[in-house]
């Protein structure tokens, strides 16, 4: 039993990545290399800005399971330090003496957060709180932030929270490491958008309504013989017959394109229904980029972004993988480094996430080294959190950073 959950679940990881194992093309990594070329030479000739590093400081975490949360808040507002609140509260567990950081961004609803976390350096842990963002708390004479959770069933309120012991203060970050995210910035162009629903709009519930673009993908799979589904399958046999036929995508599509009128058609005009109504769909992005126009396809990839509905969801992953490779085929650099980054970074929109499921995804790094970048600039570069309310920067996740050098070695 145990032996078939995981397999089952890396079937659910991997999904059909086996159709793109590769995200750049050998034969475009020369047009690539020249745009990197053309930058390069701009960061050379530009000066590197002053960068300042997230509001940083000391303080204490503290933590307590009560059936009393309204006392211990009110104790808490009136106390000096964690000491005089541990004598009144024997319950109440502290982490002293922590390096901790404070950074406001907004996450896949839009939604502005404040997040606190701690390292884990020698006896620490690591600890964090986020919390929905609001002016009040962004005062530089705050002693305290919390964030609380209440069981229902049995009415106990878990508090959890960071005692100060200064305010927090951004530092002037040194040249070598200013270098390295002016650099991150003029490859990584932060203001560029992969996706055109600035509103979010994928994460609505819409009825759905069958257009032209159905129609094409029933046609195709009518006329390739797509495996029936049969109730006595089980998942991974399933799996294993669809993956073949699917495997043979660019052949059948290349055939009905030449040979049936009907096909070719329904293609055309699904194509026009997607670009006039700003919609998309998997199989006719596919069949935009092989038959028609790449640069067509990549518009239409971009118009609809996929939110995962679980942390084991590979939907959002394989749709920042299939943009990147046509970002390169068509020499679109700004929305190409995004989205391979994104790729490395597990950076899509999901509804919920997981280490597990996030630890078994590639990082592609290896392919991207391929290119004439300064890789440990980019790397570096993109892993330093900064405090800069002018300008927008490219963050990559610390772990897939160290994962990524550990793919390199």
């Amino acid at each position: 039993m145990t032996k078939s959950i995981y397999i089952l679940l890396s079937l659910l990881i991997s999904g059909n990545i086996f159709c793109q194992n590769s995200i750049i093309s050998e034969s475009d990594i020369p047009k690539l290399d020249s745009i990197i070329k053309h930058l390069e030479k701009n960061i050379n000739q530009s000066e590197t800005p002053n960068f300042y590093s997230l509001p940083q400081t000391s303080a204490s975490y503290f933590e307590i399971n009560t059936k009393d949360p309204k006392n211990f808040l009110a104790e808490l507002k009136k106390s000096e330090n964690l000491e005089q609140l541990q004598n009144k509260f024997k319950g109440l567990q502290i982490d002293n003496d922590l390096l901790v950081i404070k950074n406001v961004y907004s996450d896949y609803k839009n939604e502005k957060k404040l997040e606190i976390k701690s390292f884990e350096i020698a006896n620490n842990q690591n600890h964090g709180i986020k919390l929905s963002f609001n002016d009040s708390l962004n005062q530089n004479n705050l002693k305290h932030f919390h964030s609380s959770y209440t069981n229902k069933r049995d009415s106990i309120t878990t508090i959890r929270g960071f005692y100060l012991n200064n305010e927090f203060k951004s530092i002037n970050l040194p040249k070598r490491i200013s270098d390295w995210i002016n650099y991150t910035d003029l490859i990584v162009r932060p203001e560029t958008s992969i996706f055109y629903d600035s509103d979010n709009k994928s994460n609505g519930f819409r009825a759905y309504k069958r257009t032209i673009i159905d129609s094409l993908v029933n046609y195709y799979e009518l006329k390739t013989n797509k495996p029936p589904y049969k109730k006595e399958q089980d998942f991974i046999t399933r799996r294993k017959e669809l993956n073949e036929w699917q495997s043979k995508k660019e052949k059948f599509a290349d055939s009905l394109y030449t040979n049936d009128q009907n096909f070719k058609k329904l293609l055309i005009e699904a194509l026009e229904y997607a670009e006039e109504n700003k919609v998309s769909n998997g199989d006719l992005e596919d069949f935009t980029a092989q038959l028609i126009s790449k640069k067509r396809a990549l518009e239409l990839m971009r118009q609809n972004r996929q939110v995962g509905t679980c942390s084991f969801d590979n939907g959002p992953i394989i749709q920042q993988k299939r943009i990147a490779s046509l970002a390169s085929k068509t020499q679109n650099w700004d929305v190409f480094i995004k989205s391979f980054l994104n790729v490395m970074n597990d950076n899509v929109s999901r509804n919920a996430n997981s280490n597990i499921a996030s630890n078994a995804r590639k990082t592609y790094i290896e392919e991207l080294a391929k290119l004439d970048l300064d890789i440990d600039k980019i790397l570096l570069g993109s892993n330093v959190r900064i405090e800069d309310a002018t300008r927008k920067h490219y963050f990559s996740d610390g772990s897939k950073i160290a994962k990524a050098y550990a793919n390199l070695n």
